[in-house]
């Protein structure tokens, strides 16, 4: 298990996988409360957990980043892929494991990211309602209606093979531009090293279309 502590830090182009927690939280990566670390451009997959959080566990208090992550195959109790309880940045990543809202969460903010058809729990057991402080905008799933959130879509993703956890975007794909542009993404590069900002367009999830750039034809 990777810890991110109260001092915060920096876990970025890592692979975290095939950890087995018999604690309560967090067998791939746990948040300690009031951390504001950053977790980004990471492999987090087939971790199993005891109660909470298989793969990422964010405990009340807790916060931080998590950028341009992969998220799959993880198991727990609770939130096999993400069990969240504090106020976390999520951006750009692909999810393809439950994740696991509690239901006072406040403060949270899910941007440009794929959600699987695992259905996103409340803590009592129903889907994300109205009541919870979660927020998701520019985000994508195939079977969740969105019950709030701004240019939310719900479409098949277009992966080139996620049966062979190939994630990268087909050129069909109408999750290629769909993303929002922000000045934070400024100097962000994917998973692959590509830069985020390609000519001012964002792919949801934790791939980029790369820029073609310029082809000179000479006669």
């Amino acid at each position: 298990c990777v810890l991110i502590g109260a001092k915060g830090g920096l876990v970025e182009d890592c692979t975290i996988t095939n950890n087995v927690g018999n604690s309560s939280s967090g067998a791939g990566v746990c948040f300690e409360k009031g951390s504001k670390g950053v977790l980004r451009r990471c492999t987090i997959g087939g971790n199993s957990g005891g109660d909470l959080g298989g793969g990422i566990y964010v405990p009340t208090g807790g916060g931080g980043v998590i950028d341009d992550c992969l998220i799959l195959d993880n198991s727990a109790r609770y939130g096999g892929g993400f069990y969240v309880n504090g106020a976390t940045e999520v951006t750009n990543c692909t999810f393809d494991s439950e994740l696991y809202l509690e239901k006072e969460w406040s403060g949270g903010h899910f941007v440009n990211c794929y959600v699987s058809r695992r259905t996103i729990y409340a803590r009592d057991g129903k889907v994300l309602d109205e009541d919870q402080d979660t927020t998701f905008n520019y985000c994508a799933s195939s079977s969740i209606a969105w019950p709030k959130g701004v240019s939310n879509i719900k479409v098949s993703p277009g992966f080139v093979d996620s049966a062979n956890k190939d994630y990268h975007l087909k050129k069909s794909s109408l999750l290629r531009k769909a993303g929002l542009a922000t000045p934070l993404l400024v100097g962000l590069k994917d998973r692959d090293g590509n830069a985020r900002l390609a000519n001012g367009a964002v792919d949801i999830g934790c791939y980029q279309t790369p820029n073609p750039g310029l082809l000179l034809l000479v006669r």
